[in-house]
């Protein structure tokens, strides 16, 4: 096939480094300084920052009525996101969230030195610990404690279990989900603070139907509710939580897009919420399961050295066996290798919908040839038999045929 085709989007990805690897120890925790330095060198500060920062300290109030570490770290974490969710709605681009992030703790460390001594310290001192409770591990060395100890000869002294919400650790227990088409998973994390003070699921609802990334994510009690929450989001499914006993089935989540480079823009509030509080459970369930002895693989690059005959093969055979009209040999190698590209191999005979309408899309950059009109052409045939195959129900079968039909592309 000719490289010239290839669609813009694929290209862009495939030259990308692989989007997430286990994370690496450290020899010492850089400065707040060398880290804004090392990631955002002379570039101009987003004006957007100052009315942010400006509005979570002064909502900052509402943390001191948590009565626990989960509680917290949910108020904080709606405290950022309504602020990162306005940010992406209002700005849209040159957002630079760690860069915020870090300013915040420092603005926060000044507002506790201000008020220190007095009767206004509680809520940034209860900010700092929030912020300490999601902050990934690049960011923990952007968190100032100076500010910490001059609040601690405050009377009263500040309830035990703050000092616990920064302690949250995976337990390793995690199990996995897949919705009917195969391209949704729902992955479940229990996680627990030191001396009983509670216990929790983190639910990543990661969507692969187009670039893998995060639709949804949630804070649960169990697995079950976690569980019946996803069902009731992606539709209902037969499938039960699973307990993930093997490193591959947590692909999903190695191969998961979930820095700033690949916001869409339309991500949901719960995602903006939980930008930072779920990069920092994911790095504790990998340290968690390696100290299991089931450490997650390294991301492999989804867009290189992909046999395409997995699919053209099985394919071409079934268009014969049905009496279809035989496609022709480069089409069918180029939409294979078009559906094939950026995805997980688990998922690469799922169809869907919105798989359907992501893949032509990308087609929609292409040369505009014979080829790319055969394919376009080929969809229809090509989402029935991936349907049949993998004993998709019926409706969703005819969504997703709608979806590919040549009149229902937008070229």
């Amino acid at each position: 096939m000719s490289r010239g085709r290839k669609p813009k989007k694929s290209a862009k990805r495939s030259s990308r480094t692989p989007a997430r690897t286990a994370p690496q120890p450290t020899d010492r925790p850089e400065s707040a300084l060398a880290i804004l330095r090392r990631t955002f060198g002379s570039k101009e500060r987003p004006a957007w920052f100052d009315d942010a920062i400006g509005r979570v300290l002064d909502g900052a109030d509402a943390l001191v009525t948590a009565t626990g570490p989960r509680e917290l770290e949910q108020l904080t974490s709606e405290l950022i996101g309504a602020e990162l969710h306005r940010a992406l709605h209002d700005v849209r681009e040159g957002l630079r969230f760690d860069w915020w992030f870090a300013e915040l703790a420092d603005a926060t460390r000044r507002r506790l030195d201000q008020t220190a001594g007095g009767d206004t310290w509680r809520p940034a001192y209860w900010l700092l610990h929030g912020l300490a409770a999601i902050a990934t591990p690049a960011l923990v060395p952007t968190l100032p404690t100076r500010g910490f100890v001059k609040a601690l000869h405050a009377d009263p002294a500040p309830p035990g279990w703050l000092f616990d919400a920064t302690r949250v650790a995976a337990t390793g227990d995690v199990w996995r989900m897949r919705d009917a088409s195969g391209t949704r998973y729902a992955v479940i994390a229990r996680f627990a603070y030191p001396h009983d003070n509670g216990r929790h699921v983190l639910l990543l609802d990661i969507d692969t139907s187009g670039f893998i990334g995060l639709a949804d994510v949630g804070i649960f009690d169990d697995e079950q509710d976690a569980a019946a929450a996803w069902r009731e989001t992606v539709g209902g499914s037969a499938a039960e939580p699973e307990p993930v006993t093997d490193p591959d089935q947590l692909l999903c989540v190695v191969h998961l897009d979930a820095d700033e480079f690949h916001i869409r823009g339309d991500e949901a509030r719960p995602v903006t919420d939980n930008w930072f509080r779920s990069g920092r459970r994911i790095h504790e369930l990998y340290d968690a399961l390696r100290k299991r002895g089931m450490p997650l693989p390294q991301a492999a690059n989804l867009y290189h050295d992909i046999d395409v005959s997995v699919m053209t093969r099985p394919f071409i055979a079934w268009c014969a066996a049905t009496g279809a009209t035989q496609p022709d040999p480069e089409s069918v190698a180029a939409l294979a290798e078009e559906w094939m590209e950026g995805r997980l191999p688990e998922t690469w005979f799922s169809v869907s919908p919105g798989r359907v309408r992501f893949q032509l899309e990308l087609i929609g950059d292409w040369i505009a040839d014979d080829v790319t009109t055969e394919v376009l052409n080929l969809m229809p045939t090509w989402v029935r038999w991936l349907g049949e195959r993998g004993g998709l129900a019926e409706p969703v079968l005819d969504r997703a045929i709608a979806a590919a039909t040549p009149s229902s592309a937008s070229r």
